[in-house]
């Protein structure tokens, strides 16, 4: 009967089983219910597209008798080892995106054999492969089904769950790392997701690292972008960049700092960090920064955790703001002048997009009152904490606090002294430095009511001592300032003007706004064997030593300008690190070691140990 439809396999039996193979299981039709194996109605069709060389035109799906919807319904769940199949190439192409392979997921002539190579030949359309794959699978469990261990070893697939993690913590964040391999596009190579909050917990040092699996193929690329009066000494590359990575520790420090120092070390020439051309790097080997509001949706990503920042501050609204204020109210109250609020806990835990996050409760200094507010970062509330807590106690016992600093014998000699400072400042700071030496000695701060009261009866046993501790010290501090001062201003000579801006550029980040409260007391107390070093410097250029201060200053600088560029970055990005705060302080120690040897150093410094500290810093 002309133009009756009749399956396939009627007419070529061996070949609606090769149709069957093909586009049934290697390519998924019976999977997703997209193809038709056995009633094939277009026989004319497809015996001319044969007889013409072009490709088939049949594809297989369902028996004739069903209705297409029926049919479809039940193709997945007559051949369950395709959904099996289907996670495996899943997992493979995983696999393969991570360690940016592209030979382990097996093409269509191999998934080809595999399933002729089991299926019967009279399995010729979809019930006759039904039938028997419901007979045989009851023998053997794991018929047509693909393993993983086909093509990936057990010791490598976990060895590659260990290189390539599914996620990894940024400060007290576990953020979830996702993989593509894809060249040329915004998300190739490894992307972690991270919610708008925990943005700023994102350090550079932290990102460096990137992921283990990717640290070696980093370290060549970071070899190969030095100049090439440095990277001769490194050939060939790929072998001095095997031998660094097997020496360095995976995240301890800044990869740029670690790297550099073991090529200084095989090579015997200081490599600097700053000959590194980071920005020449592809971008598989910088992480892509995913940036989700509190409903997962996508705000911005990019590869420069600062620039997404300021981005994200140009906007005119903050996403999350109105999810937040639901959420944290009672952590975003102000106008408290004493302690009418709950406990602060070291840490809450916050949801976003799905993910946990902490975040860190602080009381923040409002001048004439104190208010509540969420943190970043652990190292961040403890600053700000530690200031709230200062004005609490002001704000709590301020006509006591303000006395002992109006009746000290010398406050108008300190006034007179510290003329060029901003005077209003300065009687805000006073009352503050006091409260911060009495009532927060203990290094544990007070986070309830109770341990708050605590804190003033204690504070206020202590003003007699910090009242003499203030006459010894302050006079003595601002007298060297006025001093210090003064000879700098005065100071003129040829070839001199590096070395005066250099001293004008100390001072005053020594005697930046808010330093009596800013500076930890232990390195406060030391800024008059500064403002002395300082004098030395200034009498030896007077003295004809000019070539000497240079000398001196060309080993200085390099440190500081990687302290000054790593600060910079961290007030852009509202970064607090205790441990580049500390290394500011080792500078100003390094100083008096090159320029003012005989006054000795608080500490034990010298460039090796700027170095190693430098390690730690984030």
């Amino acid at each position: 009967v002309p133009l009756r439809r009749i399956p396939y396999a009627r007419v070529d039996a061996v070949k609606s089983r090769e149709l069957l193979i093909q586009y049934g299981l290697v390519e998924g039709g019976l999977l997703h219910g997209t193809t038709d194996p056995d009633a094939i109605n277009e026989y004319q069709e497809e015996q001319d597209a044969l007889d013409t060389g072009s490709r088939s035109r049949i594809q297989p799906g369902r028996s004739a008798g069903e209705t297409k919807q029926q049919g479809r319904n039940n193709w997945s769940s007559d051949f369950p080892f395709l959904r099996h199949n289907q996670a495996v190439l899943e997992e493979l192409q995983e696999i393969q995106a991570r360690s940016r392979r592209y030979d382990l997921i097996p093409g269509e002539e191999f998934l080809f054999t595999f399933y002729a190579s089991q299926i019967p030949d009279d399995c010729s359309d979809r019930q006759r492969l039904r039938r028997w794959y419901q007979r045989a699978a009851g023998r053997d469990h794991r018929l047509l089904k693909l393993d993983v261990g086909q093509f990936v070893n057990r010791e490598a697939r976990s060895e590659h769950e260990r290189e390539f993690p599914e996620e990894a913590v940024f400060g007290s964040m576990k953020l979830p790392l996702t993989y593509q391999l894809d060249p040329g596009t915004d998300a190739d190579g490894v992307t972690v997701t991270v919610p708008l909050e925990g943005l700023s917990q994102l350090s550079n040092s932290q990102l460096s690292w990137l992921v283990p699996g990717l640290l070696e193929q980093k370290i060549l690329a970071l070899i190969r972008s030095l100049p090439k009066a440095q990277r001769v000494h490194f050939v060939p590359a790929p072998d001095s960049a095997a031998e660094v990575f097997r020496s360095i520790t995976f995240g301890q420090g800044d990869l740029l700092n670690a790297v550099a120092a073991k090529l200084s070390a095989l090579s015997g020439e200081t490599i600097d960090p700053r000959l590194f051309d980071v920005t020449s790097l592809p971008d598989h080997l910088r992480f892509n920064i995913r940036v989700v509001g509190h409903d997962g949706r996508v705000l911005t990503e990019g590869r420069d955790p600062q620039q997404l920042q300021q981005q994200l501050e140009k906007s005119t609204t903050r996403p999350d703001a109105e999810a937040r204020a639901a959420e944290e109210t009672q952590w975003h109250r102000r106008g408290f002048r004493s302690w009418d609020f709950a406990d602060i806990p070291e840490f809450i835990t916050i949801r976003r997009a799905g993910l946990e996050l902490k975040a860190f409760p602080a009381i923040v200094d409002d001048q004439d009152s104190v208010s509540l507010t969420l943190c970043d970062t652990a190292e961040l509330a403890a600053k700000t904490l530690r200031s709230g807590l200062r004005r609490l106690c002001l704000l709590t016992d301020q006509k006591r606090l303000r006395g002992v600093v109006d009746t000290l014998p010398s406050i108008n000699r300190i006034r007179i002294h510290a003329a060029a400072l901003p005077q209003a400042e300065l009687a805000t700071q006073l009352p503050l430095l006091v409260t911060d030496r009495a009532y927060l000695a203990e290094p544990k701060m007070p986070r309830n009511a109770a341990a708050f009261e605590l804190c003033l009866k204690a504070g206020r046993q202590r003003l007699g001592v910090v009242a003499q501790e203030m006459q010894q010290f302050l006079p003595v501090l601002f007298e060297q300032f006025h001093q210090t001062r003064a000879m700098l201003e005065a100071a003129r000579g040829p070839g001199w003007d590096s070395i005066l801006a250099d001293l004008r550029q100390q001072l005053a980040g020594l005697f930046c706004a808010r330093f009596l409260t800013e500076t930890p007391w232990p390195w406060l107390i030391q800024f008059p064997r500064y403002l002395q070093a300082m004098r030395m410097r200034i009498q030896r250029l007077t003295s004809g030593g000019i070539k000497t201060e240079h000398q001196l200053q060309e080993q200085f600088l390099p440190s500081f300008r990687r302290w000054s560029t790593r600060s910079v970055q961290n007030q852009q990005a509202g970064r607090t690190d205790p441990m580049l705060e500390h290394y500011r302080w080792m500078l100003e120690e390094y100083r008096v070691s090159l320029f003012a040897q005989k006054l000795g150093t608080a500490v034990p410094i010298s460039a090796r140990k700027l170095d190693e500290h430098w390690e730690k810093v984030k």
